[in-house]
């Protein structure tokens, strides 16, 4: 019983010992302020870290491939994170990838790609709604469009940040544009 009680606890030193390991890469990788190379760093975190940081660094990993125009691995891997965790981190990749694809996309693939953040009980739902208001808008269907952004504007549970950007929209939207 002693030698399974040791055992356990090298095991939690070792692990902890990784979860510090991982979290110093990551405010390394974080300070680099060079897409190529803050890519790479978080590349090489997300081989190597524990859970949590292997799926956060594969998200800034994405996020830096964005910012130096390579949109389309971006939403690869975008897409891979969001197919591996049904959590927060997932949820923010579909939302990602859903901007990344926007102006290029039509509504069928992004409203797939929403689909699980689009359910009127999801935390999500009104960020998704917003991609999905704005495919409509860039589809020419500004009827949709307004009307999108006007039940946005006054949903209740939409942040406020939301609320306001989506009754600009709205308001853009009958003016004329």
């Amino acid at each position: 019983l002693a030698v399974a009680g040791a055992g356990f606890a090298f095991w939690q030193r070792y692990e902890a010992g990784q979860r510090a390991k991982a979290s110093a890469a990551f405010i390394a990788a974080q300070s680099i302020s060079v897409p190529g190379p803050a890519e790479s760093a978080f590349a090489k975190i997300a081989a190597d870290a524990p859970g949590g940081y292997r799926l956060l660094a594969r998200l800034e990993q994405a996020n830096t491939m964005l910012a130096s125009g390579n949109s389309a691995s971006a939403v690869t891997l975008y897409k891979s994170i969001a197919a591996d965790d049904s959590g927060p981190i997932g949820a923010v990749a579909r939302l990602r990838a859903a901007w990344a694809l926007a102006d290029t996309s039509g509504r069928d693939d992004l409203e797939s790609l929403l689909g699980p953040l689009t359910d009127p009980k999801s935390p999500w739902s009104q960020l998704a709604r917003e991609v999905l208001a704005y495919a409509d808008l860039r589809a020419g269907d500004s009827k949709a469009a307004e009307g999108a952004y006007e039940s946005l504007a006054s949903d209740p549970d939409s942040p406020d940040a939301l609320r306001m950007r989506a009754r600009a929209m709205a308001d853009f939207i009958k003016s004329g544009m």
